[in-house]
């Protein structure tokens, strides 16, 4: 089996050798690397350069954002199977290895992923390091297993078929909020997954990042994918069923993001219009509470959720 690595990239002088390097010292050799380099303005493609190595491949086009640069190393991929980095991330020296026994086990799977940890860099030993079993199983209703473990797939984990881009067409352009977890959802709800759960990848983000404020959807559906999703009937009915609770979770965070940002109002309609018998009585009382609390201890209380989530933690073994 051969394996094309597509990374895309925009400015990332700082980093982009390191994420190639990582994938360059892989311990599975049968593989090429595709670097998008959307546009850049820096001295990313000076540093490309400077990387003599035969397996790997940089194409250079104007800046059309991240999704059309992921396209367009798809569509220059030959590997059978394609997997994912973003510039400033890491493979661990085993990644592909583990994907090829994945796949060599799995010979009618399409779908794969691994778990990472995430570095802080900020201290080279404050590298988080989750509880892991090693466990792999298949999950049919991926779907369903993603209601109980939200980072359950990330795009530098995620190896696929490169067929199933031609069943299931690629990134959505244009799309700047959840791009990566629209396309891997039109592949799962049909293929299911086949989830490792072993670090291989490290996600690299800084003490600023961990806890930055991202951006907020106030759209549950933003690509009308649900009617499209429901109206298929090579997708099961109990994945359907998941894909229905997962929409009124999605609308219910919906409501949330207008709280966050003391929208009470526009809040309040909305949740009027959530399926309540889908969410949990625990998520309703919180998001109810918060209909009586300042959105500044709201955010307060997020920002401190989210540092504590990047704080401590084990050294990723290289």
């Amino acid at each position: 089996m051969r394996f094309s690595i597509i990374i895309p990239t925009y400015n990332a002088e700082k980093f982009i050798t390191r994420g190639v390097k990582s994938v360059l010292k892989q311990t599975f050799d049968d593989f090429e690397l595709i670097v998008v380099d959307d546009g850049s303005k820096d001295r990313t493609l000076e540093r490309l350069k400077s990387i003599n190595d035969e397996r790997l491949v940089v194409i250079s086009q104007a800046n059309k954002g991240v999704s059309i640069a992921r396209n367009t190393g798809i569509s220059n991929a030959h590997g059978e199977f394609v997997c994912f980095l973003d510039a400033d991330d890491e493979y661990l020296p085993n990644h592909l290895e583990h994907l090829a026994g994945l796949i060599t086990e799995n010979p009618s799977k399409e779908f794969f992923a691994t778990r990472f940890c995430v570095s802080l860099r900020t201290d080279s030993n404050n590298i988080i390091m989750p509880a892991t079993t090693g466990d792999v199983k298949y999950y049919e209703d991926a779907v369903q297993e993603m209601l109980r473990n939200t980072e359950m797939i990330w795009t530098g984990c995620v190896c696929i078929k490169r067929e199933m881009f031609e069943k299931y067409g690629m990134f959505e352009p244009g799309v700047k909020l959840g791009e990566d977890t629209d396309m891997w959802k039109r592949v799962y709800v049909h293929s299911g997954i086949v989830y490792s759960d072993t670090v291989t990848v490290q996600r690299n983000r800084d003490g600023s990042e961990a806890t930055k404020y991202y951006a907020r959807s106030y759209v549950a559906d933003p690509l009308n994918r649900m009617p499209m999703f429901l109206s298929d009937d090579t997708i099961l009915d109990n994945i359907k069923e998941s894909l229905k609770t997962e929409y009124e979770l999605t609308k219910l965070q919906v409501v949330r993001s207008y709280l966050v940002d003391g929208k009470k109002k526009e809040a309040k309609q909305r949740i009027s219009q959530v399926d309540k018998n889908r969410i949990s009585k625990k998520r309703l009382m919180v998001t109810y509470f918060c209909f009586c609390i300042p959105s500044a201890i709201i955010r307060l209380c997020l920002n401190i959720k989210n540092r504590g989530m990047y704080e401590g933690g084990y050294t990723c073994q290289k």
